[in-house]
């Protein structure tokens, strides 16, 4: 295979690998951005309110109330023609809003009601190996 891990990404600094294959976290992740060090992480966090930052940036760094939520899930398809060494990763970001017409008590943003709510979803596959 031309690209046997394409799913762990390159090694070594300064990259972060997250074997998000393996996890036992139920697709709750959190991809929070560190505006000191510049660098992006995922955390198992299952809060996933995003709060407005003094600098105008949104984090999850709590700050009074949370008009956003913010969660990404990421599945694995290994139905065929996909395999467990070649599967389709799917990711889905979903972004929910609050305000007087969009009303919804939990931090998980897919339980938003439609209206309030947008979701991007892409199929990604190892395309250069794939039979």
């Amino acid at each position: 295979q031309c690209y046997p891990s394409w799913l762990t990404g390159p090694s070594g600094t300064p990259y972060h690998n997250y074997d998000i294959s393996e996890s036992n976290n139920a697709n709750r992740w959190q991809l929070a951005f560190d505006s000191v060090n510049k660098t992006w992480a995922l955390t198992t966090n299952g809060n996933y309110n995003l709060y407005l930052q003094p600098d105008g940036t949104y984090t999850s760094t709590v700050n009074g109330n949370s008009t956003f939520a913010r969660r990404i899930l990421i599945t694995y398809n290994t139905n065929v023609p996909y395999t467990s060494q070649n599967p389709e990763v799917i990711v889905q970001s979903v972004v929910g809003w609050r305000d007087k017409k969009c009303i919804w008590s939990d931090e998980d943003p897919t339980i938003a009601p439609a209206n309030c709510k947008v979701t991007v979803e892409e199929h990604l596959t190892n395309w250069k190996d794939y039979q």
